[in-house]
């Protein structure tokens, strides 16, 4: 059997077959598009909640997913930023705390998960 050769400047190996690092890197692009279509999605459902226009359950699962989302690709702020809405939204539904949307935090903490996404 003929060795398989890669040249580190090439995506195909010497047998015409896409290299295993090119075929790595283009799965990791494809994920960090597809967080980012999701990311933009989750925090509309969030400023469409502080509008008044959707229900806190929906805000408060979009948040519980974009603090874990962010943090796993590389944006402690935004996460720590959506962790604190959760946390917020969740003292709300299971206490009757207060309107969280009343709190003036909220916008500063929709901006930098806004900022997070770029």
């Amino acid at each position: 059997m003929e060795p398989v050769t890669v040249d580190p400047h090439d995506s195909h190996d010497s047998h015409g077959r896409r290299s295993a690092a090119v075929m790595v890197e283009e799965r990791i692009a494809a994920l960090k598009e597809r967080f980012r279509g999701t990311s933009a999605r989750r925090l509309q459902t969030l400023e469409a909640w502080y509008a008044g226009d959707l229900d806190p359950e929906a805000a408060l699962a979009d948040a519980h997913k974009l603090a874990g989302s962010l943090g796993s690709f590389g944006h402690p702020d935004g996460s720590v930023a959506a962790a604190e809405l959760e946390r917020m939204l969740a003292e709300h539904l299971e206490h009757s705390r207060g309107d969280p949307r009343r709190d003036p935090g909220v916008p500063e903490l929709l901006d930098r998960i806004r900022d997070s996404l770029g």
